[in-house]
């Protein structure tokens, strides 16, 4: 029992870690999706919450009903800008938004910065986000 203890906050460290990949899986599973919500649901700092709205918005993608599709969507976007506005030099950011925007249906008119953060993500970003694009 006291080994689960030891390793529980080795375990919470390295999903911070982990976040990324966690997204990753979150765009096709929806149990992903919701883990990555609720994980940073308490929004501890700027990357938390930037993931915070990046798995909100693919909740919209999981939901059932067009209203909620849409509000989780738009309250996932306007967090995600938020964080993406106040600390406008961290790539990871950008390649959250860049990711969502590329894959966000053109109705939604959520394609604005893909180009400006596409040229930031290749000056600056690692070759995993460079693959991306």
């Amino acid at each position: 029992m006291k080994l689960i203890f030891y390793f529980f906050p080795l375990f919470i460290l390295s999903q911070n870690f982990e976040l990324n990949n966690l997204f990753e899986r979150a765009i096709t599973n929806k149990f992903s999706c919701d883990t990555l919500v609720d994980y940073c649901s308490g929004e501890k700092n700027l990357k938390q919450k930037a993931y915070l709205g990046a798995g909100l918005m693919l909740k919209a993608k999981h939901a059932n009903s067009s209203f909620s599709k849409l509000s989780f969507f738009k309250k996932g976007k306007r967090i995600l800008n938020d964080v993406i506005n106040k600390n406008s030099n961290f790539v990871e950011f950008r390649w959250l938004r860049y990711c969502l925007q590329k894959n966000t249906p053109k109705f939604l008119n959520y394609n604005k910065n893909m180009s400006e953060d596409s040229l930031f993500i290749r000056k600056n970003g690692t070759d995993q986000q460079k693959r991306v694009l």
